[in-house]
């Protein structure tokens, strides 16, 4: 998810953008690989930034280990890319073995200063992406397959969601047609963990997934007596 920060009284929309990635997640698989370049674009045609950078862990807190993003200061010209690189440093026994971790990569863009060390426009851009870190040993998925193992129950307008895998699952949308008539939720169920929704989807509910390359995918259910199956 991607969030703004705004001094003074100019506002800025982000969606004409001033530092964009090259994806909308990061997936750090420790049984793939112990490094992950992100490329970072200052999108903006005439200003420069300064781009900060660093990993926050699931309590909003900057960490240095295990996982340390470099550089930690660079500058973007106009129109200029750059890559970041996250990598494994220290003791990973931090973080659990278990199950996949949520943590928080986050880029501060740094509007260029002026002779008196004044910001010339007092605007700070700030994006965040999601960063999965997931440990050696986990059982692997094939690609969506694992939306599948989400166990769906019905209590009247709500729905019981539990999670018996070791992965986070992220869930946009429910509707009671396919593509009709969403309704939008920012849900990420925790590994082994189960959630309540308040939703009004009758007995024949989707729901909808974001898989880790950031694509949907829809799943149809019919729920009786409490219990809800896939449709295949």
């Amino acid at each position: 998810m991607r969030k703004i920060l705004f001094l003074g009284l100019l506002v800025l929309n982000f969606s004409f953008g001033q530092l964009a990635f090259d994806r909308t997640r990061i997936i750090f698989d420790h049984s793939n690989t112990n490094s992950v370049s992100v490329i970072v674009e200052n999108s903006n045609p005439n200003m420069p930034y300064l781009a900060q950078t660093w990993i926050e862990d699931g309590n909003g807190n900057k960490i240095e280990e295990p996982l340390v993003a470099l550089p930690m200061l660079q500058r973007l010209n106009p129109r200029q890319e750059k890559q970041i690189k996250i990598s494994l440093v220290g003791d990973t026994n931090a973080l659990p073995k278990d199950r996949e971790s949520l943590l928080q990569f986050s880029v501060l863009g740094l509007p260029p200063t002026d002779s008196e060390g004044q910001s010339k426009l007092n605007i700070l851009v700030r994006s965040n992406l999601k960063l999965f870190y997931r440990p050696k040993g986990l059982q692997k998925y094939a690609e969506n397959a694992i939306f599948e193992e989400v166990k769906v129950q019905k209590q009247g307008s709500n729905l019981i969601l539990e999670n018996p895998t070791p992965y986070h699952i992220v869930i946009y949308a429910f509707s009671a047609r396919k593509g009709i008539n969403l309704t939008e939720k920012d849900i990420v169920l925790k590994p082994f963990g189960k959630e309540k929704v308040s939703v009004t989807v009758g007995n024949n509910p989707y729901i909808y997934f974001i898989n880790d390359n950031g694509a949907a995918k829809s799943l149809a259910y019919k729920c009786s007596n409490s219990l809800c199956s896939i449709i295949k």
